[in-house]
């Protein structure tokens, strides 16, 4: 029956820890922790979130996840320090914001692109290109002979 478990020739009753509740499985444990708990042994321990985190759904890895505009360091979500001239990024990597078109990274801070004479900002506008007829030479466009 449900909540037993078959042993030899008899059924023994499955002992459920705190926060625990039963699932069907053909092997493994028969119980799984409720949400915001883990196993740890034969026991389910609460999930200890960091401020400014929340608990995810993933089956591995970390339990819980940074809010938007924080990442995780040591085990904490930390603020993204956004210098000016620049917005936040989500991206999984870098650190957590890009340089507004016309700025370029210069270690945590965005400083304005010095486009040359005969030259306008890249398409990314994070650098520039020389104009057409004109080719880059020593940091300067010059006319393409």
């Amino acid at each position: 029956m449900r909540g037993f478990i078959k042993v030899d020739d008899t059924c023994q009753e499955i002992v459920l820890p705190a926060n625990a509740y039963l699932v069907d499985a053909s092997f493994g444990s028969k119980w799984t922790c409720e949400r915001g708990f883990e196993a740890s042994g034969d026991q389910c321990a609460a999930i200890a979130v960091p401020a400014n985190a929340y608990l995810n759904g993933s089956g591995y890895g970390q339990p819980w996840t940074c809010e938007r505009g924080f990442f995780e360091q040591a085990g904490l979500c930390e603020a993204v320090a956004i210098p000016v001239n620049a917005y936040f990024d989500d991206a999984v990597y870098g650190n957590g914001w890009k340089c507004e078109r016309g700025y370029a990274a210069s270690d945590e801070t965005c400083k304005v692109i010095g486009v040359p004479q005969n030259a306008h900002l890249s398409r990314s506008g994070n650098g520039w290109e020389c104009n057409k007829n004109f080719q880059k030479s020593k940091g300067l466009c010059v006319l393409k002979n």
